[in-house]
């Protein structure tokens, strides 16, 4: 019996790691795919010489607000260690300190924002149309999930500090990575956030989320106010994802006053966190 349960086990996770595989070589050949936009296409065409994909139009909408924040707020140019040979956040995170990546997941969390209320106005349109509904815009979607896993990878620097800080950083990429395989699924049409399960599966993991920065409230490194702005980003960064089941409301509720409130509500929680995060980090990162 028990060797039975071990060999549907691995039957289960050798699937699960082929379906995990199939779904991220599509994202990456979705993210290449060529975007007819009329104006726009034809002047990058020109400018550059290469198509415009859809890497490239999240890419440059988050990097252009990027800079002049990170310009305001620091007075330097982002990652000016770096070379023009590092296009990963990866690479570059072996060069800025673990300050600036602080700052910059301050930024960048600040700028999702837009796409995350977007991405929740967008659902609760849809819901109103039920099956008349059109399908999801690919951009969006695309520019929705990209900022979190770029926040990932920025994050990974705290890793090494203690245990705590793995369980956080496992928490905080489990939800892009439910995203990248939902939304690789459905054609880069629908996320989770428009499913039942998927609202549950991150209410989940914004609960967790919020229950990592508890712990660390109550195993806090010292009591300083950068340590506290970390603290107070760890709760406030998961409340989006935790609300996102209040979405079954407007799908499955009658009460016209309750899905109002709740079509009001989500994206407010959504500045609240995103803001509110953002600022947190950036205080933190720019204290020493």
């Amino acid at each position: 019996m028990v060797f039975c349960a071990l060999d549907l086990l691995e039957t289960l996770v050798l699937v699960f790691q082929k379906a995990a595989a199939e779904a991220f070589k599509f994202f990456a050949e979705l993210l290449n795919a060529p975007v007819d936009l009329p104006i726009i296409a034809p002047i990058f065409k020109s400018i550059t010489g290469t198509d415009l994909t859809y890497i490239n139009v999240v890419c440059y909408a988050s990097a252009i607000p990027f800079t002049i924040l990170y310009k305001l707020i620091t007075g330097e140019k982002p990652f000016q260690n770096s070379s023009t040979l590092l296009h990963s956040s990866a690479a570059i995170g072996e060069v800025a300190d673990l300050d600036h990546r602080t700052i910059s997941r301050g930024i960048l969390t600040m700028i999702n924002v837009l796409p995350d209320i977007s991405l929740d106005i967008s659902g609760f349109k849809s819901d109103r149309l039920g099956p008349n509904a059109p399908r999801g815009n690919r951009i969006l979607n695309a520019f929705g999930i990209f900022i979190p896993c770029i926040n990932a990878e920025l994050s990974k620097g705290n890793l090494q500090k203690s245990p705590m800080y793995v369980v956080s950083w496992s928490i905080t990429t489990a939800a892009p990575v439910l995203g990248v395989l939902w939304l690789s699924a459905t054609g880069f049409y629908k996320g989770p956030r428009g499913n039942f399960i998927g609202q549950v599966l991150l209410c989940l993991i914004g609960s967790g989320g919020i229950g990592t920065a508890i712990w660390h409230a109550f195993n806090a490194e010292d009591s300083s106010l950068k340590t506290v702005s970390l603290i107070f980003s760890q709760v406030l960064a998961p409340l989006s994802n935790a609300a996102k089941i209040m979405r079954a409301v407007s799908q499955h509720w009658k009460n016209p006053v309750w899905v109002s409130n709740v079509t009001v509500a989500l994206p407010v929680i959504d500045v609240v966190s995103g803001v509110g995060a953002g600022t947190a980090l950036i205080i933190s990162g720019s204290l020493k």
